[in-house]
């Protein structure tokens, strides 16, 4: 993968996380629940709680789907078509 591209998914599941926590940290709040409760009620140390309502795109997606489950909060991810195939040549246009 080039570094322009891990750039750009990188630029791209930081905001996505980014999106992610807001919507973690609303529905925690809406519940007027506190980060130690949540956590208890994922299985998962509060640092982890608080990781993801950061919004670190490192975490493994069990483990923000267990503290998104503690908020009542379904995590689905769907992949959607990118950007097309660039071609190198006329060649490639034939097959």
């Amino acid at each position: 993968m080039s570094r322009r591209r891990t750039r750009v998914a990188a630029r791209r599941a930081s905001e996505q996380m980014a999106r992610m926590a807001t919507e973690l940290t609303l529905a925690r709040s809406t519940l007027a629940l506190s980060i130690p409760a949540v956590a208890r009620r994922a299985g998962v140390d509060r640092a982890t709680v608080v990781r993801a309502e950061a919004g670190s795109p490192s975490m493994e997606v069990s483990t923000l789907a267990a503290v998104m489950t503690a908020v009542g909060l379904d995590l689905v991810l769907t992949a959607y078509p990118g950007q097309t195939v660039r071609l190198n040549d006329s060649g490639q246009m034939l097959l």
